[in-house]
């Protein structure tokens, strides 16, 4: 089971038997719904985070393009570089 999902069910109440069968009553599925909406909303501010992050490497390089200070294939480069770290960081269990 994931751990997350079984430490919110916990915090709202939730059992279950050794097969994990949930038994649940209607105000714990309100709070557990809650929470896991929350922890979603916050997953995604901080997908949006991330991106907001690289568009604005990408618009500071393509700035700097065109200003003259830069080689384009050198900021491609790093970007991609900077891209496929941060992949290989977000792939880890």
């Amino acid at each position: 089971m994931n751990n997350l999902i079984k430490e919110l069910a916990e915090q709202v109440g939730f059992g279950w038997d050794d097969k994990y069968h949930w038994y649940v009553g209607s105000r714990q599925m309100e709070k557990f719904a809650a929470l896991v909406a929350a922890a979603e909303r916050e997953a995604l501010d901080e997908q949006i985070r991330s991106i907001n992050h690289d568009c604005r490497i990408m618009c500071n390089a393509l700035q700097r393009i065109e200003a003259g200070e830069a080689e384009p294939r050198m900021i491609a480069r790093r970007t991609l570089e900077h891209w496929s770290e941060k992949s290989a960081l977000e792939v880890k269990p």
